[in-house]
Formats: structure tokens, sequence, C-alpha cells
């Protein structure tokens, strides 16, 4: 799987403009946005007016709204110019297993737990856990990828931010693709954990115990170049 994902992640070239390689929206927002280090060219973080001045410290990168609190009309008109858009990063919820419980009555723990809700819902989930496990409902995977022993707050906005980045990419290119076995979101979803828990192994090898989350960001071109190989700039 891993070699079919690395055929679909966009070449960097001299011909493309800016905008091309992913117009992302945040709605939230969070210290750990990693959007444009997966390689987004333009990140939107829709926020709060009281929370946009720390969000616009975190990076000169970022195009902050301040509009999340007010008229929805003002909140979503960046919403039509851009690919992916990501909700929650910073507002509390993330993927593992005690808040998964909340959307299900049953013990939530298995494949078949995931694959029927995820079938129930029509969406692609992605339950965190020591082994990642991920449904559209038709199609199951799992990522078990060696990751770290840190629980760090702020992996989950890693994970989907790279999950947004990849689902661009992955409908970008790989919905007209008669070849591949996955679609395009489950490809992302597994390429999102893959990344992630090898930048949290980079990470929790230099740092330990000490690791925080921000920690994983500078690994991640280091993940990408391990996992998919390099791709050379034309």
């Amino acid at each position: 799987m891993i070699d079919d994902i690395a055929n679909i992640i966009p070449q960097l070239t001299h011909g493309l403009h800016k905008g091309q390689m992913g117009r992302i929206a945040v709605v939230g927002g969070s210290k750990e946005s990693v959007h444009a280090c997966i390689g987004a060219d333009l990140v939107h973080v829709v926020c709060s007016a009281s929370s946009s001045p720390v969000i616009k410290s975190y990076s000169p990168e970022l195009i902050v709204h301040p509009v999340l609190d007010g008229v929805l009309a003002e909140a979503t008109k960046c919403m039509d110019r851009v690919h992916a858009i990501t909700f929650g990063p910073g507002l509390g919820l993330t993927e593992n297993v005690e808040n998964t419980t909340k959307f299900s009555s049953q013990p939530y723990d298995t494949k078949d737990a995931t694959r029927s809700l995820a079938e129930k819902l029509g969406v692609t989930i992605v339950h965190k856990g020591p082994t990642d496990i991920i449904s559209n409902g038709q199609t199951t995977v799992q990522c078990a990828d060696q990751g770290s022993p840190r629980r760090c707050g702020g992996q989950g906005d890693v994970l989907s931010g790279t999950m947004s980045v990849f689902n661009y990419w992955f409908h970008q290119l790989n919905d007209n693709n008669p070849n591949l076995l996955f679609t395009a979101t489950i490809g992302a979803a597994f390429a999102a954990c893959s990344l992630t828990r090898r930048c949290s192994q980079l990470a929790y090898a230099k740092y330990g115990r000490s690791m925080i989350t921000t920690q994983m960001l500078p690994e991640i071109h280091n993940a990408f170049e391990q996992l998919f190989a390099k791709t050379p700039m034309a």
C-alpha cells in the first residue's frame, strides 16, 4: 500500500503555481498546525477573535480569519477557495477511543465496531490506538507502524492536518485510477497515520521523555523520505 501511496504524492516541480499543491482551511486552529509543513501551499485558519493573535504568532504561513464567533457567512467565506477543510484542532475532540465511544453505545475497541459505525454514518473513520483502524464501512485497514510511547497533546492535530492534505492529493490524483485497491479517503488516512507515527518515532528517538508534539514537525521531511522514498525535483 505504501508503494501505491508514494506514486500518488504529487511531484514538486518548478512549473507549479501557488496553491496548486493544496489550499487548506482549518476551523479551530492549534500550535500543531502541520498543513504547510506537509506540502500544502496555503493554509486558512478560521478561529475566534480572542484566539486570533496567538494563532497568528505560530507561523507567518497561516492566513488567519478571526470570524468564528461572528456571522456564519463571514466564517465560511474562504471555504469556496479551498481543497480540503479540517474541523476541530484546538476545539477539544480527538480521534481516540474515549471520544469515539460517544458515537456508539457498544464497546468500541474492534475492527468490526469501527467498520459498523463507518458504514452507519457513511464516512471514513480513523480510530487511533496501539494499532490505528481505518474503515469506510466497506474496506478496513490497519496501520501498525511503530510510533512512540509518548502521549503528549497535539498529536491528533498533526494527524488531522496531515490527513486533510493527503485527502486533497489523493482525490486529485487517485479518483480516476482503476488499478488502485483502495479509495482516496482510505489511502489518505493510511498515509497520514503512517507519517504521523514515523514523525513521532523520530522525535522520540531524539528527545525521549521530554518530547512534545511540536518537535515532530521538523521530522516530517525525514519521515517522508523514509516512507515514500525521495521524489526528485523536476
